[in-house]
């Protein structure tokens, strides 16, 4: 620090300021993550319209990572696996959807277990679901699917 000249008996303030100039940084850039994260699944989105399907899976995974509270991400994640017949893996994007409140994804949990041949559980998601979800005009499409 001296190189800087700065005097001795400045050091430990200088330090301080430093520290609390990159905690501030650092705080700002955790706080832009579910941004990048929301423009990363869109990006996925296009890529998924596009065919471009690997791209899509990267793109998505890498949004759930930057934003695990993105369940929009994990319920498209789970609409690409459910299109490419990893029915599983879709199961566990829905679940993972569900649990962070996006109502779709318990249309996508439904449909899982029609086509696994459970209509018991899936009747059961719907009924549940219906419960849950407000009745708006934003959700009169979702409520007639369920």
């Amino acid at each position: 620090m001296e190189s800087l000249g700065i005097g001795r008996h400045w050091w430990q303030e200088t330090k301080l300021g430093l520290s609390i100039a990159l905690l501030l940084g650092l705080v700002g850039f955790h706080s832009t993550l579910p941004r990048i994260s929301e423009q990363l699944s869109e990006a996925a989105q296009t890529a998924e319209a596009e065919g471009n399907y690997a791209q899509a899976e990267a793109k998505y995974q890498r949004a759930i990572s930057l934003n695990d509270g993105n369940a929009e991400a994990y319920y498209n994640l789970g609409q690409l696996y459910m299109d490419w017949g990893k029915t599983e893996l879709a199961r566990d994007q829905f679940v993972l959807a569900a649990r962070g409140g996006y109502w779709p994804a318990f249309n996508g949990l439904a449909n899982f277990y029609l086509l696994a041949g459970d209509p018991g559980e899936a009747a059961s998601i719907a009924i549940n679901a219906l419960a849950k979800i407000p009745d708006t005009p934003d959700t009169q499409a979702l409520r007639a699917e369920l």
